[in-house]
């Protein structure tokens, strides 16, 4: 699909079947790719309408007005360390709204939309190690790899508002796996008036965040580590992270086909499921989507947290049966969250949300 000066036209795909759109770009002689989900406009540059700001970083050009609205314009090349986009053709503005700001980038040129599977995003050659934090992974299409830019982790490096931010504590070599390995942190003096045995349907919220486990799937190492860091600063200690949602969901079966061999229930074992929206081989709604169609993992809380969150992406979430969801970098809204669901459930008052299809079915 061609993508032309304007809103994009985007194709439309049901929630939960781990496809995208992206809209391929070029910086240089280089395709790059975002999901068309963050972009609300493309436009020609129009030079009268940027205002350059002292003192900026180096890739923002200006603020930008459009209309009623004004809002920063970066040089994506610049912030790639790739030479400025200038001269004929570099004229292309991508305005687009994640984390419920807007911000504007400057391209060379937008090439087309692509419909694709999360399935087909590969990892980075090993050599590209160094620049792997600002990209999730590369497609291939038609015989041209396509870098999928990790925008979050770019609009943070040069907006620290749009950074997660974690209470100081000290780094462990364990902070930033993914592998669905526990984290080991340093167990904090329980308060005087704690119980010797405390239950997670009693005593103080820090003893009830202790006992939790809590899993995280998140490919953005960057996201990873600041919600470590969050997390364990809250008083949670017990948490799996997962660097992408087909490795969340494996470990997820495994551990739920021995708990059926002894005879446990997977909620006994998973306090709470945490999600990101795009991730590579399955992404969260996908993943939430299988959690909440099975007998015994929809017993599980899933809880989004995505930068794409606004009212379109709502109702997907609500379609695939998520429990509640909250936009980057509110991190606390996402404590208040878990606290909330994790009490219910504990209090055996916790009701899963059936997937929309499936709500139909059972209507039917």
């Amino acid at each position: 699909m061609n993508a032309s000066m304007g809103r994009p036209q985007r194709i439309l795909l049901d929630s939960g079947t781990n496809e995208l759109e992206i809209i391929e770009f070029m910086l240089g002689n280089q395709s790059f790719a975002i999901n068309v989900a963050k972009v609300r406009e493309i436009l020609p540059l129009d030079d009268s309408a940027l205002t350059p700001t002292p003192s900026a970083p180096p890739a923002m050009r200006g603020i930008l007005r459009l209309r009623d609205q004004t809002f920063p314009l970066f040089d994506l090349a610049i912030a790639l360390h790739l030479p400025p986009t200038r001269g004929e053709g570099a004229s292309v503005v991508l305005v687009c709204e994640f984390n419920r700001e807007i911000t504007a980038f400057l391209v060379k040129a937008v090439r087309r939309i692509h419909r694709m599977s999360w399935v087909d995003l590969k990892a980075l050659d090993p050599f590209l190690t160094r620049q792997r934090a600002k990209f999730t992974g590369v497609f291939s299409i038609d015989e041209r790899e396509v870098l999928m830019l990790d925008l979050e982790h770019l609009a943070a490096t040069m907006m620290p508002g749009m950074r997660i931010e974690a209470a100081p504590c000290e780094r462990t070599s364990q902070a930033s796996r993914a592998d669905g390995q526990s984290l080991t942190f340093p167990p904090q003096p329980p308060p005087t008036n704690a119980s010797a045995e405390p239950t997670p349907s009693s005593g103080t919220l820090a003893q009830k965040r202790r006992l939790r486990h809590v899993l995280l799937a998140e490919d953005s190492a960057l996201v990873r580590e600041s919600l470590a860091h969050a997390f364990r600063s809250a008083g949670y200690l017990d948490l799996q992270l997962f660097a992408d949602g087909g490795a969340a969901k494996r470990h997820i079966a495994a551990l739920d086909r021995r708990l059926q061999q002894s005879g446990d229930n997977l909620d006994t074992a998973i306090s709470v499921l945490i999600t990101d929206i795009e991730m590579p081989q399955m992404d969260g709604l996908a993943l939430c989507r299988w959690m909440k169609t099975g007998p015994r993992t929809q017993r599980v809380p899933v809880l989004v947290f995505s930068s794409l969150i606004d009212e379109q992406m709502e109702r997907k979430c609500d379609q695939v049966g998520a429990d509640a969801y909250v936009t980057k970098p509110r991190v606390d809204a996402l404590l208040t969250l878990v606290d909330e669901h994790c009490s219910r459930a504990e209090a055996g008052e916790y009701e899963p949300k059936i997937p929309l299809a499936d709500r139909r079915s059972h209507a039917s």
